[in-house]
This record gives C-alpha cells, structure tokens and sequence, in this order.
C-alpha cells in the first residue's frame, strides 16, 4: 500500500500542478492541453489510490 500511496501521489502531483498552471499562473489562457493532462493525471491517481489503497482495506 505505501508504494500504491507514492506511486499515485505522483500522479496526482503533476495532475494538479498542471491545472493550477493553467488556471492561476495563465489565467486560463493556456488552451485545454493542461486542462485536459492535468485532469486526466488527477483523476487517474484518484482512482488508483482508491482502489489501490482504501478499497482493498473493505476487501480485507
């Protein structure tokens, strides 16, 4: 579970980082390359950590 944690910790990272650029840093103006990266990579390690993490703790 701690490399699941780290692995998707990562993911999720560069996910938000990216629509934090795109938002605050150009105001929006950036197009939908990192709307669309950056929410992709976010939701990607939601979803993973999910599963990899909390959803195995109800399995057990």
């Amino acid at each position: 579970m701690i490399f699941s944690s780290i692995f998707t910790g990562l993911f999720m990272t560069v996910g938000f980082t990216a629509l934090i650029y795109n938002y605050v840093l150009m105001g929006g103006n950036s197009g939908l390359f990192f709307l669309v990266w950056g929410g992709a990579f976010s939701l990607a390690g939601l979803y993973f950590h999910y599963h990899g993490t909390i959803g195995q703790i109800g399995w057990q």
